[in-house]
């Protein structure tokens, strides 16, 4: 069995949720512009407009968001110079500043991903991988200035660029990333809020080396995590509020999934939903109480749109109380689904970007082989 052959799909969208509860689209287009468009009353969609100059970020790249704790939405995205750039809003849902380079020395490789994080406290930490695979953090505290940039990890240990889940419960608030060695790592915030413990291993090597990380959290503080592994099996564990972890379990059968694909896990009610792209190049979707209890199955197809394997499900409800998808499509085009009605998989919006085509350069975490 191969695995050296690495995809990347077209761009992927982001979602960003304002404080009123309606939904922002982000994407960056092949031309390297930034572009965006906004839920309007009714919870119909606005057209796509470009935010951006020109070659600003690398095709595809992505882009991140958090709400801050004056409940302003926040962009994040590594430009072409490799810093760090952001913009957000002036006011909760109103218009944006323009995109800003955040202006530290610190360089990461163009389109890595800045993954930020919100607690219940409104600090915002920012964490992004390193050329040479060593993750850095920054944060903010309302009413504050950005820290510099700190070393939080060894040399080598974490892929470039690649995503870093963060969770909060009522209990602890944690970091995980795949390392290049193909384990999971899971790190807690200190008691005084300040420092973080050390990076502990919570698997064996069955992941993809900066394999996608999906994590939430109910109320009493049971934390749920999936990760596609090198296998092609949608693995689940979880963590109770005491900090103990359960055994991995396998909620799909064999390459029913490329290795290292994304999961989005969203939740409405006491529901939990699982949204992904299978082998196949099909949107999937599971849902239920509790991820635990999900078999290959429970995967269940959702409209009858084709997509590149690998490609990121972004997944959010909006204002209606209905979970909202978008994907780009094998034809380059973005397409969105409220609720799974097979017939609402949107037609393509001639106001969209023109997306990157999907491409063998590397995605970090996502591979492919022949069956």
């Amino acid at each position: 069995m191969s695995t050296d052959k690495i995809i990347s799909a077209a761009a992927d969208i982001m979602l960003g949720k304002n404080k009123d509860g309606s939904l922002d689209s982000y994407v960056i287009g092949q031309d390297g512009v930034f572009y965006s468009r906004s839920q309007v009353k009714g919870g119909k969609w606005g057209t796509w407009a470009p935010g951006s100059d020109a070659g600003l970020f690398a095709p595809g790249s992505s882009v991140t968001s958090v709400l801050d704790g004056n409940g302003k939405l926040i962009n994040f995205a590594v430009a072409t110079n490799g810093h760090v750039y952001s913009r957000e809003q002036q006011n909760p849902g109103g218009d944006w500043t323009s995109w800003s380079d955040q202006g530290s020395s610190q360089i990461f490789e163009p389109g890595s991903v800045v993954n930020p994080f919100a607690d219940s406290t409104h600090r915002i930490d920012l964490y992004v991988i390193d050329a040479k695979g060593t993750l850095h953090t920054r944060s903010r505290t309302v009413g504050s200035t950005w820290s510099d940039w700190s070393a939080d990890s060894d040399e080598g240990k974490f892929v470039p660029g690649c995503r870093v889940s963060s969770m909060e419960t009522p209990t602890r608030v944690l970091n995980a990333a795949i390392g290049v060695d193909g384990c999971l790592y899971v790190r807690q915030r200190l008691d005084d809020g300040l420092g973080w413990g050390v990076w502990e291993a919570r698997s064996d090597s069955r992941f993809p080396a900066g394999a996608a990380i999906s994590m939430i959290a109910d109320a009493p503080g049971t934390l749920w995590i999936q990760i596609v592994g090198k296998d092609g099996v949608m693995w689940f564990s979880s963590m109770d509020a005491q900090g103990e972890w359960s055994e991995w379990l396998a909620t799909s059968d064999e390459k029913q999934f490329i290795p290292g694909s994304p999961v989005t896990l969203t939740s409405q009610g006491n529901r939990i939903y699982g949204t992904a792209v299978n082998a196949k190049g099909r949107v999937v979707a599971a849902d239920g109480t509790n991820p635990e209890t999900w078999t290959a199955s429970s995967w269940k197809e959702v409209g009858n749109i084709v997509t590149a394997p690998g490609t990121m499900v972004s997944a959010a409800s909006d204002l209606s109380g209905k979970l909202f998808m978008t994907v780009v499509d094998a034809a380059e085009k973005i397409r969105s689904l409220l609720g799974f009605d097979d017939s609402q998989w949107s037609k393509d919006d001639p106001s969209a970007p023109t997306m990157p085509r999907p491409s063998q350069e590397k995605r970090p975490g996502v591979t492919t082989w022949a069956w």
